[in-house]
């Protein structure tokens, strides 16, 4: 029974060490690939560069590609400007917009965001796909 409860506690301990070398920090989600968690957005994928994020859609049945420059000020928080879209309808933004970014949870899987943009402050949750 004693070699039982060994490798129970063992194999516990492993599990536990696996789990917490996959916790992430704000610092991971510089750069990436992510999707909103959010089943509204599900086709919505985001690439981010340490300087760049473009966020690849379809509006009206077309590819959208919207590009906005990344400035992070803090370890958990950022701006997104806008810079461009190829989209010839719905464009959400002008150029030189800011969204004001803040990272207000990390997840197993991702983040919780908030942002801020023209008085508004919508928030939502990407998950880290790479």
């Amino acid at each position: 029974m004693k070699n039982w409860t060994g490798i129970a506690i063992i194999m516990v301990l492993i599990g536990w060490s696996m789990e917490s070398c996959t916790r992430y920090t704000c610092e991971d989600f510089k750069t990436g690939e992510y999707r909103y968690a959010d089943e509204n957005f599900k086709d919505v994928r985001v690439t981010r560069t340490e300087t760049e994020q473009t966020e690849y859609s379809q509006r009206n049945g077309k590819d959208v590609a919207d590009i906005y420059s990344i400035v992070w000020d803090g370890p958990c928080s950022h701006n997104l400007i806008f810079k461009s879209t190829n989209s010839e309808v719905d464009q959400f933004h002008t150029k030189y917009d800011t969204i004001r970014v803040r990272i207000v949870e990390i997840t197993d899987k991702g983040y919780v965001f908030e942002t801020f943009l023209n008085g508004q402050n919508p928030s939502g949750e990407l998950i880290k796909v790479k």
